[in-house]
């Protein structure tokens, strides 16, 4: 009977996360999925072979992300630029199953369901998600995925050494969370040195093993990420153009201004604009703030595993030492989200055993629904947006980037897509 109830337990907190997803995405199917970014990695995909696949997408440098990138190449080989909504959906899912790991992590961690549906629902409604479901590639969406399961894998395994079955599916997992996004690889080094510091030496030395191959992999078919990089980056108030090309003065205050502003904005978004300059979105800092505290407590009270996602949230911004991205916070912000069930979880457990906190119960809860709904609605707003802004773009502008893409690949997704002007001519 418990198992028949866990069971159910596990489709509804699923069912729940993903009627929230279609409320607040929903609109996604509207999008024009045509702006820069996805017209680039459809043309990749247009004139890439299998043999390129390893390879990834030079253009992108220094990004490589085979794995992703293969779950894009192969149904391009089928459908071609038909059914590109297609992604839309799959990217959907993959966030909503990505909330419900977290969910279920959680729920590992502390028995409690309540608090664990509202973590995932404060995960699966947040902002910085609506450019996962609105890209066509799935590079973020899959990272989280891989590596949840693996953490969960890993938090499963507290109390009994690795099967070997188990040993070879929590490597493979980390890998392939770094093959699909290089902050996949936050996973790994989390795992690794919560594991060497607890002296879990099987799951340590799986960790090591998928960080090896992931580093033998990278060197051998994209040289590492080794040459310069020159790119506009937010600094403090203002912007500058930095190049990645050495150790000098601008790369280490540059590096060292995007991690500790990843970290920052990874655990209270709203301190940042957009693009990495200091920001204050006040409504937006005084929500976070409240996730924020539910994290802290989960991280000073819960269960010792919990403290895996701090290391998650710290090995995130490490690896954005680059670039500053919101959209690059998501594994941070899943690890975030389940320190924060972890904390509610305790929070409620404290309220249940004391009678002069039980009449605020009720009230705490309300104003925690509020602010789910406000995120809510929030991130619905901006996928409004996002789909009316759509509707301006026109694939022709892609044919003025570098590198070119080619007017016959643009007239092709005109001509598919019944678009005004396929040939791109000037004026009309």
């Amino acid at each position: 009977m418990a198992i028949d109830r866990q069971w159910a337990m596990a489709i509804t907190s699923f069912g729940v996360l993903l009627l929230l997803a279609c409320f607040v995405y929903g609109r996604i199917l509207e999008l024009n999925p045509f702006g820069f970014g996805n017209v680039r990695v459809l043309f990749w995909a247009d004139g890439a072979s299998a043999w390129d696949l390893p390879f990834g997408d030079s253009a992108s440098y220094p990004e490589w992300r085979p794995l992703a990138y293969l779950t894009l190449w192969l149904p391009y080989r089928w459908f071609h630029v038909d059914y590109l909504h297609a992604h839309h959906v799959i990217n959907l899912l993959l966030w909503t199953g990505c909330a419900w790991l977290v969910w279920k992590i959680v729920y590992r961690l502390t028995h409690t369901s309540a608090p664990a549906l509202l973590a995932a629902a404060v995960v699966v409604t947040d902002q910085r998600a609506v450019v996962l479901v609105t890209v066509l590639e799935h590079a973020n969406s899959m990272a989280c995925f891989f590596g949840l399961i693996a953490l969960l894998i890993d938090i499963s395994a507290r109390d009994q050494r690795l099967s070997r079955l188990r040993w070879i599916g929590l490597s493979l997992l980390l890998l392939a969370s770094g093959l699909s996004k290089e902050y996949g690889l936050a996973f790994t080094g989390a795992v690794a040195v919560s594991s060497l510091l607890e002296r879990r030496r099987d799951v340590a030395t799986a960790a090591i093993a998928a960080g090896t191959m992931y580093a033998l992999l990278r060197i051998t078919f994209s040289g590492g990420a080794s040459s310069g990089l020159c790119r506009g980056s937010a600094y403090f108030f203002t912007a500058r153009d930095v190049c990645f090309d050495g150790v000098h003065p601008a790369v280490v205050t540059q590096a060292a201004y995007n991690v500790v502003a990843t970290a920052v904005g990874s655990i209270l978004p709203g301190v940042f604009a957009f693009e990495g300059q200091i920001g204050i979105a006040p409504r937006r800092v005084v929500t976070s703030g409240v996730w924020l505290a539910a994290a802290a407590l989960g991280w000073w009270k819960g269960p010792t595993p919990t403290r895996v996602t701090l290391l998650v949230v710290a090995f995130n911004a490490a690896l954005s030492f680059m670039l500053y991205g919101e959209r690059n916070q998501v594994v941070a912000l899943c690890a975030v989200g389940i320190a924060a069930g972890v904390g509610l979880a305790v929070a409620n457990a404290a309220v249940l055993t004391s009678a002069r906190l039980r009449p605020v119960r009720a009230t705490v809860v309300a104003v925690l629904l509020v602010l789910l709904a406000a995120h809510a609605i929030n991130t619905r707003n901006l996928i409004s947006f996002e789909v009316a802004d759509s509707r301006l773009l026109d694939p022709c502008d892609t044919l003025r980037s570098d590198p070119p893409i080619d007017p016959a690949f643009v007239k092709q997704i005109k001509t598919a897509y019944a678009m005004p002007n396929p040939d791109c001519t000037p004026g009309r």
